[in-house]
């Protein structure tokens, strides 16, 4: 039997009076491939941000021992709008590199391994 990564039972989330969703029950495996798909307004980014502990929910979220650095998961995230100067002179490859920051420590650069594992 296969055992999931990610474990969701019972997921609520609510902003104000506004239930956003409302008992969600998924597992999803390693070598899954997830599509999210669902109307303006329907929860697929509130769900992703429950599972990245970005917003309060109700029910419980389990993530299996590969997932977890530290006793947290170890899940990246890249919201489809954000508030950035879009004239900031940084590359896609460089934005990449950066989510591997912790892993590296502050002050340490990046190599050839480095840029090929971001690729």
């Amino acid at each position: 039997m296969r055992q999931s990564i990610i474990t969701i039972r019972d997921l609520s989330v609510n902003y104000d009076s506004l239930c956003a969703l409302k008992h969600v029950d998924l597992d999803i495996y390693a070598d899954d491939f997830v599509g999210i798909i669902g109307p303006n307004g329907g929860g697929k980014s509130t769900l992703i941000k429950a599972i990245m502990g970005i917003v309060p929910y109700s029910g419980t979220i389990e993530y299996s021992e590969s997932l977890l650095r530290n006793k947290k998961p170890h899940i990246g995230y890249l919201p489809q709008t954000s508030n950035f100067d879009k004239a900031f002179p940084i590359s896609v490859l460089e934005v990449v590199m950066s989510g591997l920051q912790s892993e590296r420590g502050l002050w340490r650069g990046y190599g050839k391994k480095e840029r090929r594992r971001a690729m």
